[in-house]
């Protein structure tokens, strides 16, 4: 009788020693797979932050958006590396801008911006095609080479002054949106900046613009939907 006993406490210590190790073996078995998972929703969720810093229309997402065209902009006076800053920092900025448009339900403010931007770079581009005002005599040897050097700083004077005006509208719904004035006096500033472009009053203008819509962004508390259409035409 008491061999049968002691034969069974045998067997019942023997599968309980039998079950912990199966359940030590499924420990063991499955603990990968649970760091593979915590690796899995890691990586989801850094996509998923990647997608909110780009997509989202979120106020911080706008001025984070907003404040790297700026920083690039500031940056693109570089040499050999100043065009792609300049590309990228208008890319920053329509992206902002879409943004905006999308928070506040605005028809004109992103066709604004588009205009100001194609504007202002085809004038200057065509600006600095032609010679100098003062010196197309001297630079056209015949009379139709100087009515083509003349009608080409008058397009781009011509470009100046629209892109100027799509520039002013683009800001003032800014500035309405945003009740922010200070998006207006950045207006002036850079409009100030491209007639200037060529003198040191320029750079000053320009850092002016810059120093005004950081300043605009920073007081940005909320945007509001827009009650006018600031459409030129």
């Amino acid at each position: 009788m008491q061999q049968k006993t002691l034969d069974q406490h045998i067997s019942k210590s023997d599968n309980r020693n039998k079950f912990e190790q199966n359940q030590t073996a499924n420990l063991v078995k499955f603990e990968p797979r649970t760091q593979t998972n915590s690796q899995t929703k890691s990586f989801d969720k850094l996509l998923n932050n990647f997608d909110f810093s780009i997509s989202n229309h979120n106020l911080g997402v706008i001025k984070f958006k907003s404040f790297a065209a700026l920083s690039l902009g500031f940056l693109c006076e570089l040499p050999y590396i100043g065009c792609i800053l300049l590309i990228a920092a208008i890319g920053f900025k329509s992206l902002a801008t879409f943004s905006v448009k999308k928070v506040s339900n605005s028809q004109t403010i992103l066709l604004n911006f588009i205009l100001y931007i194609a504007l202002m770079i085809l004038s200057m581009f065509l600006i600095n095609l032609s010679p100098n005002i003062f010196e197309l005599s001297e630079h056209s040897s015949t009379s139709s080479e100087f009515i083509k050097n003349f009608a080409i700083f008058c397009a781009g004077i011509i470009g100046l002054v629209f892109g100027s005006v799509y520039a002013y509208l683009y800001y003032k719904e800014l500035s309405e949106i945003t009740n922010q004035k200070y998006f207006l006096l950045a207006c002036y500033c850079f409009v100030g900046a491209v007639v200037l472009n060529f003198t040191a009053f320029g750079i000053i203008f320009f850092v002016a613009y810059l120093v005004c819509e950081v300043f605009a962004w920073i007081m940005v508390q909320k945007i509001q939907i827009t009650r006018h259409n600031y459409a030129l035409f």
